[in-house]
């Protein structure tokens, strides 16, 4: 399973990547501690995710151990193993955005769209200014139809963070089903721009060649 972006289909939806950290507080913040070098946050456990993946018995009542074992499991490719743990996780603390956040893009991976988006709801509802929640709601939404919900969530991607292109990339796509053929033009040279800059070769890529597709259709 990729943990960096990956595509959902061939030249069709950036999707941004698990939050595989957590906030320092129990009310969810800016300031998360790295997974590859995390402890728990709370608890003073000094287990590290291996040790949390193998051991089920380490301080239960702290939703960081289930946590971070859930990440990891997510990216052993153990789907639903992982969002048994960010189920109870979130049972112990459901004031933090991060595991809904996982377990947002567990469902979505395994295809249920509206659970996905019921957890991204949730994200919101804990901290409006999640950057990344909009991106792959509206990726949920544009799965299930919404093309204007999905458009909608992307420009409110762009508005946090103007230089996000992956939303660039996804908005460009999106415009482009609805038949805004230039607008779909614009969004899609912005996100190349961006993504060059950033040296973010897989959405360079992708958009440079959807952008000669849709250039060349009639």
């Amino acid at each position: 399973m990729k943990t960096t972006v990956f595509l959902l289909s061939t030249l069709f939806i950036a999707f941004s990547t698990p939050a595989y950290s957590l906030p320092q507080s129990k009310l969810a913040g800016k300031s998360y501690v790295s997974l590859a070098d995390s402890k728990s946050v709370s608890g003073g456990n000094q287990n590290s995710t291996t040790d949390l993946a193998q051991n089920t018995t380490v301080n239960l009542k702290d939703a960081a151990t289930y946590f971070y074992r859930g990440n990891t499991k997510y990216k052993s490719g153990d789907v639903k193993g992982a969002i048994t743990d960010y189920n109870q996780a979130i049972a112990i603390d459901s004031k933090n955005a991060a595991p809904y956040y996982n377990r947002g893009n567990a469902k979505y991976e395994l295809g249920d769209m509206k659970g996905a988006i019921t957890d991204y709801n949730r994200v919101i509802t804990i901290d409006p200014k999640y950057l990344e929640v909009y991106n792959n709601r509206g990726n949920a939404k544009k799965r299930l139809g919404d093309i204007k919900g999905a458009i909608a969530d992307f420009n409110q991607a762009i508005t946090i963070n103007p230089k996000f292109a992956r939303a660039y990339y996804n908005q460009g796509i999106a415009k482009a089903k609805l038949g805004d053929k230039s607008m779909a033009i614009i969004d899609l040279i912005k996100a190349i721009e961006l993504s060059k800059q950033q040296g973010n070769t897989e959405v360079y890529q992708d958009a440079t060649q959807r952008l000669e597709i849709i250039r060349n259709q009639k």
